[in-house]
């Protein structure tokens, strides 16, 4: 079809003669990019545009290429798939994520030895004890995190033992050491890790609530 490139672009009829009454042959201009715009985008966009990939925002997989390594995701789409094992609890460990961090006290399993993982991050833990009982070393802390242990005395005046060594609890001399809490009562033991010590220091204790 033949194209007048003046000053301006015109679109003639199909003989190129522009008389007057010609009808276009739609058909035959519907791929034309005609001049001056069609320099500047060309290679940028094609005609037709395509109302159902280029409107609507679907992605066609040239906009957006398929990644490989520890992120995937198929040519064309904005979901990714982390590989099996690419993100783990050691490295979200003190990260702020609502997943991670729980409010909500954590409820020690009541025995003659009371194991305690702080990985939940939780604020403080509750043991309900039912004798004399010994707080194991807490698993997975981190340098600076702060807990609080609830002791509550259930069926007669109970004492808490606070495991020693390393990572385990020690304390100063403002609080040289725990005393049994009264039957029905509840004590609190606030806690520091100091990772340069690898020691829980002892730094609160409030009685009889």
């Amino acid at each position: 079809m033949p194209i007048n490139r003046g000053p301006f672009n015109a679109l003639v009829d199909d003989t190129g003669d522009n008389t007057t009454g010609s009808v276009w042959n739609k058909a035959a201009i519907k791929d034309v990019i005609l001049d001056p715009v069609d320099a500047a985008i060309a290679g940028i966009a094609t005609l037709p545009i395509s109302l159902t990939t280029q409107v609507t925002g679907t992605l066609q997989a040239a906009q957006e290429p398929a990644h490989t390594g520890d992120v995937t995701n198929a040519a064309g789409s904005l979901a990714l798939a982390i590989g099996a094992g690419k993100v783990t609890n050691a490295m979200l460990a003190g990260n702020i994520a609502p997943s991670k961090v729980l409010l909500q006290p954590v409820t020690l399993t009541d025995g003659a030895s009371v194991s305690i993982d702080v990985i939940a991050r939780a604020p403080y833990y509750r043991l309900v004890a039912a004798g004399d009982r010994t707080l194991s070393t807490p698993q997975n802390p981190l340098d600076g995190q702060k807990i609080i242990v609830q002791h509550v005395a259930s069926g007669g005046a109970r004492t808490l033992t606070l495991a020693g060594g390393a990572a385990g609890f020690r304390f100063g001399s403002d609080i040289p050491a725990l005393t049994p809490t009264v039957s029905g009562k509840t004590d609190y033991i606030g806690c520091i890790y100091n990772l340069a010590d690898s020691r829980w220091d002892v730094v609160a204790y409030s009685k009889g609530f």
